[in-house]
């Protein structure tokens, strides 16, 4: 479970500005075969280790397919309100697509077995390539900066080690010396990348956008909702099962009226911002959110007490 989403995030900034060099198509078209690889290597694995490890080709995958999308909708839409409708189609798809998952996976699980799970991504990778190699277009930066590895590596092991810390101390329940060292050399593993990219002239991800009161403000609500959102997802599937004794495929199905809101809501917020402006879009948003968590809450809790 761990190792997708830790190479995940250790390898999302170094893939964003490999493709920026090497093309956006090539390193997106690339992600995509290696998922499916990656995906068949999982479905056939015969140890723990073998598994664990096409895991995390999956992970690696993941981080081109996710740095390059964004920049392709870029490139591919230059006009602001086509540009934003088309972030808010792949923001609903990412969040469709992460709450019809169980279902589907719970479906194939009970008919086939868990190693069916992971052949499904097969047959949808062949037909994306198909389709991706002709619709496509490839972009790169026509001034691409410097490939600097001592910045790659201490973004990777640091975010790596940052996450591996996190994931440890929340599956213990607790944190130990090894685990406060971890996450220490993690951190200051990013330190050391932050005053690297301060003082290099072509840096691998440029702090000054941090400057930008809008640009900070969007990143943290980001990582706000989709950190929250993730881990909902995660621990319902497994508290509906284990707790209120579903079965993969119900746990599923009580999960889609929360895909379908969230669908409708990354679909129209483009239109809210355009109509009454970006503030009160994500204003709006957070009360909203606390009321209908709130009422989730108890239909939760009177499920289970039924």
């Amino acid at each position: 479970m761990d190792v997708y989403s830790l190479t995940l995030a250790a390898m999302l900034v170094t893939c964003g500005t490999l493709g920026d060099r090497i093309g956006r198509r090539r390193m997106v078209l690339s992600g995509f075969l290696a998922f499916g690889l990656a995906s068949a290597a999982c479905a056939f694995s015969t140890s723990t280790a073998q598994l664990i490890a096409a895991r995390a080709g999956l992970g690696v995958a993941a981080a081109m397919i996710a740095a390059s999308t964004v920049a392709i909708i870029r490139v591919v839409f230059t006009d602001d309100r086509e540009r934003a409708f088309a972030i808010g189609v792949w923001t609903s798809a990412h969040s469709l697509g992460a709450t019809i998952g169980p279902l589907l996976g719970g479906l194939v699980a009970e008919k086939w077995g868990w190693s069916a799970v992971f052949l499904v991504n097969v047959p949808v990778i062949v037909v994306i390539l198909a389709v991706g190699a002709r619709v496509i277009p490839e972009s790169k930066n026509p001034v691409p900066r410097r490939w600097d590895l001592a910045s790659v590596m201490l973004s990777v092991t640091g975010l790596a080690g940052v996450v591996y810390a996190l994931k440890q101390a929340g599956e213990h329940a607790g944190v130990d010396t090894v685990i406060l060292v971890i996450a220490l050399g993690g951190a200051s593993l990013l330190y050391a990348f932050v005053r690297r990219q301060r003082h290099l002239a072509e840096p691998l991800l440029d702090f000054s956008l941090f400057g930008e009161r809008r640009f900070t403000t969007a990143i943290l609500c980001v990582i706000g909702c989709f950190g929250s959102y993730v881990a909902l997802l995660f621990f319902l599937t497994q508290w509906l099962q284990h707790v209120c004794a579903y079965s993969p495929v119900r746990a599923g199905l009580a999960l889609m009226p929360l895909a379908a809101a969230n669908a409708v809501g990354a679909i129209t917020a483009p239109w809210a911002a355009n109509r009454w402006g970006n503030r009160w879009a994500l204003t709006s948003r957070t009360p909203l959110g606390l009321f209908l968590g709130l009422v989730w809450g108890m239909l939760g809790v009177w499920t289970y007490m039924k």
